[in-house]
């Protein structure tokens, strides 16, 4: 599960941590931004890496097989919240350009 968590964040850039590499690039201190880049990584890893251990400890009990939540389709759920997401950013890339 973590690894999914790790693979899913790993496919988006972040913006902060771009532009803090961008900053750090544009006044001439390569050390430093690659520094800010691996902090930035830290983070997130120790971060999913906390987020995928709760979930292995406590994600059993969230969901009961017997509730109704149990029973949704969530492969479909998933989908539909992906390209909904998708569908949005098309729709502002054309209509900013």
């Amino acid at each position: 599960m973590s690894a999914l968590l790790g693979v899913a964040f790993g496919l988006l850039p972040c913006p902060s941590a771009l532009a803090a590499y961008f900053t750090s690039m544009s006044t001439g201190s390569p050390v430093a931004a690659y520094a800010v880049i691996g902090l930035f990584a830290a983070g997130i890893a120790s971060s999913l890496t906390c987020v995928g251990m709760l979930l292995q400890r406590f994600g059993g009990s969230l969901i009961r097989e017997e509730s109704r939540l149990a029973k949704l389709p969530w492969n479909y759920v998933r989908a539909i919240l992906i390209l909904g997401v998708g569908l949005f950013y098309a729709a502002r890339v054309a209509m900013a350009g």
